[in-house]
């Protein structure tokens, strides 16, 4: 799961949720990075709205998100031997 906000507010609006897909493009993110959803409509495929979001991952909950949990990335960074920077 990844946590976003509207970048503008007067997007929310815009997302029914019925017979809507949202596609969030240029993931996995970067800190600060802003990210941009697609919706498109669930039948045709067709773009109906984009719009901007944020997120406030830093770099660890990204690479948590990158390996689909934070269990999964300390298990990959103790099978490597890695250092995960955190203290």
């Amino acid at each position: 799961m990844l946590p976003l906000t509207f970048a503008d507010p007067a997007d929310y609006d815009k997302v029914s949720g019925e017979g809507m897909l949202l596609d969030i493009t240029n993931l996995p993110p970067k800190p600060g990075e802003r990210l941009t959803v697609v919706a498109r409509d669930a039948a045709t495929g067709e773009t109906m709205h984009e719009f901007a979001v944020d997120h406030t991952f830093n770099d660890e909950q990204i690479e948590w998100f990158k390996w689909g949990s934070a269990l999964n990335y300390m298990k990959m960074v103790n099978a490597s031997g890695e250092r995960s920077g955190i203290a």
